[in-house]
């Protein structure tokens, strides 16, 4: 649900989930579908055209590396006056507003935007799990898969595992729509 997200930390948020592929048509359709979803749940707002945020969403990720790249200088770096400039005419011709654009600007620049951080992950339960992946098992007979013991956080309707609990990146995901669980039994549960 984005409707309680300025577009910045909405962004935020749907790129700490994972990483971006590299493809630029790939990127683009992902950034597509955001803009769409972002635009439907602000249909009475200033962003309300999916095509003004897909316009504005990439906006946002160049000034993101205009602005954290150590590569850039600091007086090559983007002026709030330039980003606003740069951003007139998305919204099918008209001009958003200035103090919009300022706020978007301001965010962005005191804080980068980050692809597949743990910050965003809100748990609702965490903690040590055996996982079964990969061939190999405890002894090739009763068990067909290697186990792992992976720190879980269960966050919405996805279930995240790291090898710590202190690791910034996850190592996968499992997402859990349409899912049903329940405790088994085996040979080797012990």
């Amino acid at each position: 649900d984005l409707r309680s997200l300025p577009l910045d930390e909405a962004l935020r948020f749907f790129l700490s989930l994972f990483r971006l592929p590299g493809e630029a048509q790939q990127i683009a359709r992902v950034i597509e579908t955001f803009a769409a979803r972002y635009a439907a749940c602000h249909a009475a707002g200033a962003l309300s055209r999916a095509d003004t945020v897909y316009v504005l969403c990439y906006s946002l990720i160049m000034l993101n590396v205009d602005a954290h790249s150590p590569r850039i200088p600091e007086a090559a770096k983007m002026t709030s006056d330039q980003f606003v400039s740069n951003n007139r005419g998305i919204d099918d011709g008209a001009d958003l507003p200035r103090e919009l654009l300022e706020q978007l600007y301001s965010s962005v620049v005191a804080r980068e935007v980050k692809i597949e951080q743990r910050e965003f992950i809100e748990s609702s339960a965490q903690g040590w799990l055996l996982k079964h992946g990969g061939r190999g098992g405890c002894c090739g007979v009763c068990c067909a898969w290697r186990t792992a013991r992976r720190y879980f956080i269960l966050s919405n309707s996805v279930l995240y595992y790291f090898n710590a609990p202190d690791d910034a990146l996850p190592l996968g995901l499992v997402p859990l729509e349409d899912i049903a669980a329940a405790p088994v039994r085996g040979p080797c549960s012990g």
